[in-house]
């Protein structure tokens, strides 16, 4: 429609209900009589169009190219669907984002083609794709959207540089910020205790290089099966401004009694970066500290020859990479597809070729990498090289400060411990409790702020919740400097910016009682969160 028809329709409505006000716009009896017949018009073809509640519905319209219409959302972007017209090729339909986290998206039209035999939910998702993807051929992709994402799919929030800013150890002059609970909601406290960020959302994460991640809305189950609202993540700075706006869903919805929860989308951040499960609303491998997200199939170096699968956290300058490819002759699996996990560099360049089924993060020139799919891990080098190659542990943590938490079958006594960079794993009784010398270790976590967490079984037969030093002097005894008993003692949660958090019984509550308290929610009926500083003291509590 033109500027001035548009202005005449505006004048002309006007004028239908309240008269045109002298001198304001002037617009002749012939304007009022065309702008009436098209608004007539436009009403009748409205009516004959079907708005549809769901995408079945709609795609059953595209199937007989009949009008209809579409809106549908998730929190932070909203689009609108519309049969445009019946083609030689079959159904044109239009799409247009009416809410988007990149205005420049709103309002901009992308058109495409639907054969009638393509015409489902499943065929309407796979054009909408295509188009993105820059293939405009069977689908006869149209529609000012193409130019604004570049024919790029993982634009996002906005189209991405082929360069990513992942790699680098970065460091922040940041003043420590804790998760706090208020009234159900999550917010930060400073070392003192005071609101910097007040509260407002679900779960959040610690803040890690000046970034968090926090989840804004709460999952539900809509039956046992059936998911309401798996709920989103997103970003925030040390002000609580979002650098990424929660539209991250959660890949999957658990339960416990009546808590539900939405798993994680966003890990912490590591060398400038946030890794993320790529999904159809976030297309991304990895976020950073701008929330600008990147498509690893989509960058400069040799990994976009690769079909990506997942990425893990950068350290020391390399993460790891989970590629897929097609299955050979020689390959003992299962299906058409094999996943093999390699590492990348910050140029995203291939350093260590995929050959390990699983890996973690680098620490102290050491990587975790499980070498066949029975869960047999052991370490490489950054070379790629295996450096205990007798080594067949269950699980294998990172190293800091010359261990590494694991768990493993090498010895029914140990179950889980810590092995040294030698290789050797450590005998419990190197720890004594009160003169005890332990027995078995139960759990154990990374070092962190020069302790690490552990839960040990001593030769008594009493158990334990201790922090140790790296020479396994014990630092405290968890249950000795708290007057209530600690509620997540099958965890082993580490230190972070000098504090560690647990969560304990009230103080009306003689015991924790067996809520789901390893998902760390705002609020629970029977405990509340102490933080614990180096010399074990409580220095912070939930109000």
């Amino acid at each position: 429609m033109s500027q001035r028809s548009t202005l005449t329709q505006w004048c002309c409505i006007r004028i239908l209900i309240a008269g045109c006000l002298f001198g304001l716009v002037a617009c002749s009896a012939d304007d009022c009589g065309a702008v009436a017949d098209e608004a007539t018009s436009q009403q009748a073809e409205a009516d004959r169009e079907q708005n549809c509640t769901d995408m079945s519905c709609f795609a059953d319209a595209v199937a007989a190219c009949q009008q209809a219409s579409l809106s549908a959302g998730a929190a932070g972007a909203a689009v609108r669907y519309q049969v445009v017209e019946s083609t030689d090729d079959g159904c044109r339909v239009q799409m247009v984002y009416t809410e988007n986290p990149n205005p420049d998206w709103v309002d901009e039209p992308l058109q495409f083609v639907i054969d009638e035999d393509d015409a489902s939910e499943e065929g309407i998702e796979e054009a909408v794709t295509t188009c993105m993807e820059g293939d405009t051929g069977d689908a006869q992709c149209d529609g000012p959207l193409l130019a604004r994402v570049g024919a790029d799919p993982t634009a996002g929030a906005a189209a991405q540089p082929t360069d990513w800013r992942c790699g680098e150890d970065l460091e922040y002059d940041e003043q420590p910020l804790y998760p706090m609970p208020e009234d159900g909601k999550w917010g930060y406290v400073d070392a003192d205790g005071d609101w910097v960020i007040e509260p407002k959302w679900w779960r959040v994460r610690d803040f890690s290089e000046g970034r968090a991640v926090v989840k804004a809305t709460r999952a539900e189950r809509a039956d046992d099966i059936g998911i309401a609202n798996a709920g989103d993540w997103g970003v925030i700075d040390q002000q609580g401004e979002y650098v990424l706006e929660p539209i991250v869903t959660s890949p999957s919805v658990a339960s416990s009694g009546d808590d539900e929860w939405g798993s994680l989308a966003i890990n912490n951040f590591s060398e400038g970066c946030a890794t993320t499960d790529e999904d159809e609303n976030f297309p991304y491998h990895v976020i950073d500290r701008d929330g600008q997200g990147y498509n690893a199939e989509r960058l400069d170096g040799d990994l976009s020859e690769h079909t990506i699968s997942e990425i893990g956290s950068f350290s020391q300058g390399l993460a790891p990479v989970e590629i897929r490819r097609e299955a050979t002759e020689d390959d003992d699996t299962i299906g058409n597809w094999v996943n093999e996990v390699g590492w990348v560099d910050a140029d995203a360049n291939i350093v260590i070729d995929p050959q390990f089924d699983d890996g973690g993060k680098f620490g102290e020139g050491l990587a975790p990498v499980d070498v066949d799919d029975d869960q047999n891990w052991t370490y490489i080098d950054e070379e790629g090289e295996i450096v205990f190659a007798e080594r067949n542990l269950h699980e294998a943590g990172v190293f800091s400060a010359g261990l590494a938490p694991v768990n493993g079958a090498f010895h029914e006594d140990y179950g889980r411990g810590f092995i040294d960079r030698d290789g050797d794993l450590i005998d419990p009784s190197r720890i004594e409790v009160n003169d005890v010398p332990g027995e078995r270790f139960l759990r154990s976590g990374q070092f962190r702020d020069g302790l690490a967490p552990v839960h040990i079984a001593d030769e008594s037969g009493d158990r334990h919740f201790i922090y140790i030093e790296p020479d396994f002097t014990v630092a405290f005894i968890v249950d000795e400097q708290l007057d209530a008993e600690v509620c997540n003692r099958s965890m082993a949660p580490e230190f972070r910016h000098g504090k560690v958090r647990l969560l304990v019984a009230d103080d009306d509550a003689e015991e924790c009682g067996n809520e789901s308290f390893h998902i760390e929610f705002a609020d629970y009926d029977t405990a509340r969160y102490v933080y614990l500083n180096t010399d074990g003291e409580v220095v912070l509590e939930q109000q």
